[in-house]
């Protein structure tokens, strides 16, 4: 598919109510500020282009029981941290002149104007943006203390499977001008100022969808009317029936089976991105062990997603080994795939398919790549 449009933000001079700012530092003895106007334009920013279609079948083996999730309901802001680096005669200035920090809540239009003051000179000038709790401008998902490493938040109880992952950076090196004329008259703006700071995503996101839900569950009805028996015969037998499943009902339907009682895991095999350079615009370091929890979100009769995440990368393409695993109620592993190598590109979006409900991690899996124009990917 098309690569989807990048987000814009602009940085420019003057003012605009209704947004607060912090962290300024102050540096004495130096030529008076200028106020500048930072126009943030999001009007692409949330769509983010299609990538790939894996097609990953394979024949189907057993399956085995999970656990349930449930997500809190979270009301987010879009926060924007602004770093303004004074550059005149030193490139590689990494001491911010002026750090601006502003949030939004107003999830569905971003674009956004806030204030900011500098003296005349040469800046460069980083942006970043991401989602915080509502009403906070604490880190939620991204410590963003240190713009050469923003690294993920919690390390043992990695996020998955949501959208609140996302995040956004920029870059611009431009001039303050001590005389307000230079720039009007360039841009043809009532501003003083006036730069262009293109935005883009340093993540790239994939997500798994199984086409083998109903399989799945049919085998899930069995399971439990077989432990649910067994049960019965103990509690017969004078003992302590703790092995039934509350869920199980000989009588049941898979209609009537909740897809939310299924705990599902994704596992990142090796090494997981887990932070970021704002200034090199690259992957800073990595992680092993991560995994996060998710839920199934039925998309059909016969298709459900099982998951999704948000990685850093790099400029081209980069590949992440994941596995799938999906537990029932009372903790039975029910079905577990192999690591399978996500190809992900930033700013695109890599979709999975395949039968990973009744999977299990067993044998050898051949994989075949092909590219079109397109990168659409089919793994057999």
């Amino acid at each position: 598919m098309k690569r989807s449009a990048l987000t814009y933000c602009i940085l420019s001079l003057f003012a605009i109510l209704g947004f607060s700012a912090c962290d300024v530092h102050e540096f004495p003895d130096m030529p008076e500020r200028r106020p500048y106007e930072l126009v943030l334009d999001f009007t692409n920013a949330i769509d983010m282009g299609f990538y790939q279609t894996i097609d990953y079948s394979r024949a189907s083996t057993e399956a085995s029981p999970s656990g349930t999730k449930t997500q809190t309901e979270i009301t987010y802001d879009i926060r924007y941290t602004v770093n303004a680096y004074r550059i005149d005669g030193n490139e590689g200035n990494r001491l911010s002149d002026t750090t601006i920090v502003v949030c939004n809540s107003d999830l569905e239009n971003m674009n956004h104007t806030l204030r900011l003051n500098l003296r005349p000179g040469k800046y460069r000038f980083l942006v970043w943006a991401d989602y915080v709790v509502h009403g906070t401008k604490t880190d939620l998902y991204y410590n963003t203390s240190n713009f050469e490493e923003i690294i993920l938040a919690d390390r043992q109880n990695h996020t998955g499977s949501t959208d609140r992952r996302d995040a956004f950076r920029g870059e611009k090196e431009a001039e303050v001008y001590d005389n307000p004329e230079l720039t009007s008259s360039t841009t043809r703006s009532t501003a003083v100022n006036r730069v262009v700071v293109e935005m883009e995503r340093p993540l790239a996101k994939f997500k798994f969808i199984s086409h083998d839900i109903v399989k799945f569950l049919s085998y899930v009805l069995q399971q439990r009317a077989i432990r649910q028996k067994e049960a019965e015969m103990k509690a017969q037998q004078g003992v302590s029936p703790e092995s039934a499943d509350p869920k199980a009902d000989p009588k049941a339907d898979i209609k009537n089976i909740n897809t939310n009682d299924f705990r599902v895991v994704f596992r990142y095999q090796g090494f997981m991105p887990c932070s970021f350079n704002m200034f090199t615009n690259k992957p800073a370091d990595s992680w092993t062990g991560v995994a996060f929890d998710s839920t199934m979100q039925r998309l059909s009769d016969t298709e459900v997603e099982l998951g999704f995440d948000y990685v850093f990368v790099n400029g081209g393409e980069s590949t992440v080994p994941v596995s799938v695993e999906v537990y029932d109620t009372d903790g039975t592993l029910l079905s577990s795939t192999l690591p399978i190598d996500v190809p992900v590109v930033r700013n695109k979006l890599t979709v999975v398919r395949g039968n990973f409900l009744s999977s299990k991690a067993s044998g050898g899996v051949s994989i075949n790549t092909e590219f079109d124009g397109e990168y659409n990917l089919e793994i057999r």
